[in-house]
């Protein structure tokens, strides 16, 4: 969360005069935010072929995807897969096919013949709220 400074009541900076121009701090937050959009696209468009493994919270809200959940590097993953067989606490393999923004996209895979399940699932875990 980014924010243009202000002061704050308690604080040693309460007694500091203000001598940025408000303009100026919207400016500089402008341009902060859209470099932090820039780098995280940046980093995301990394994940786009790899495959990630994803904890499933639950089924996603967007129209082109039927879950959600997160990657060991906390990024929000929107996925395909079967309701069948994919729920809430499972971990899931997750080709990436896209980033937009701080969300990535794909698809549920298989595992591995070698793997003990074969429906992408890897292993369940209780998720209490």
């Amino acid at each position: 969360y980014m924010f243009s400074y202000s002061s704050r009541p308690n604080t040693p900076a309460q007694d500091f005069p203000d001598t940025v121009p408000q303009s100026m701090k919207s400016d500089r937050l402008q341009r902060t935010i859209e470099l932090q959009k820039r780098l995280t696209l940046e980093q995301g468009k990394k994940f786009v072929g790899r495959e990630v493994e994803v904890l499933v919270e639950n089924e996603s809200f967007k129209v082109d995807a039927d879950f959600r959940g997160r990657s060991a590097q906390y990024w929000s993953v929107h996925f395909t897969g079967d309701k069948r067989l994919i729920s809430a606490g499972d971990m899931v393999k997750v080709i990436v096919e896209e980033a937009l923004g701080h969300v990535l996209k794909g698809r549920g895979v298989l595992m591995k013949e070698n793997e003990k399940l074969e429906t992408g699932k890897l292993k369940k875990f209780e998720l209490t709220m």
